[in-house]
């Protein structure tokens, strides 16, 4: 037996993980009628209404706006990126947005289990929320459980104001809305790169001294 096999110990190791960034927006009251009032008025169809076009190839007006209220949030996820992949000394990161949508949902509203696909990242922006008639979002573990196959999900208690980011190829779908209160339930969607590739917007952000 070599000097290494000699040093393992018996144990469990956790082979992977799938990341749930989740980052509070202060001051939301003020941020979220600054939203709903750039949000396109479009009729719903049973209950939703979206602007989502998956072969646009620009980016709707309100992007800016949305991006500039979840700046410090983007900031720390990107430096997170960073260094997770090892890199200690950087002086700048970049983040690519490759789409954005909006969604406003009633009770009549469904959704399939779905993934965003191999994109890189998806960020959801809770904009209008409540969180005693929304249900959050509902994810699907990517590994079946080994003894009988069955696929684990999870709920984080996300909030108005809560922008959570997550792999795209994560298997969710948006919570149900009680049908006895029917509130409105608006969310902004937005998928990331942080790699280069297809871009629509790239966002750099420059490193303050005390996070070096």
């Amino acid at each position: 037996m070599s000097d290494n096999e000699k040093k393992v110990n018996m144990g469990v190791v956790p082979m992977f993980a799938t990341p749930l960034f989740v980052f509070p927006i202060e001051n939301w009251n003020k941020h979220r009628k600054t939203i709903l009032n750039l949000l396109p008025k479009i009729e719903p169809l049973n209950g939703h209404s979206s602007d989502r076009n998956r072969y646009d190839i620009e980016l709707p007006h309100y992007t800016d706006v949305v991006l500039g209220i979840c700046e410090d949030q983007l900031k720390e996820f990107s430096r997170s990126i960073v260094e997770s992949s090892g890199i200690k000394d950087y002086k700048e990161t970049t983040l690519d947005i490759t789409e954005m949508w909006f969604d406003t949902d009633t009770a009549e509203a469904s959704y399939p289990m779905d993934t965003n696909g191999n994109v890189g990242w998806t960020a959801i922006l809770h904009v209008d929320f409540d969180r005693e008639v929304h249900r959050p979002p509902y994810f699907l573990s990517a590994f079946p459980k080994p003894d009988d196959g069955t696929v684990n999900g999870f709920e984080y208690p996300v909030d108005e104001g809560m922008l959570i980011i997550f792999p795209s190829t994560t298997a969710y779908q948006l919570g149900d809305i009680n049908p006895e209160e029917d509130v409105r339930r608006t969310t902004v969607t937005f998928n990331i790169q942080t790699t280069v590739a297809k871009s629509l917007k790239t966002i750099t952000y420059e490193v303050d001294d005390e996070t070096e």
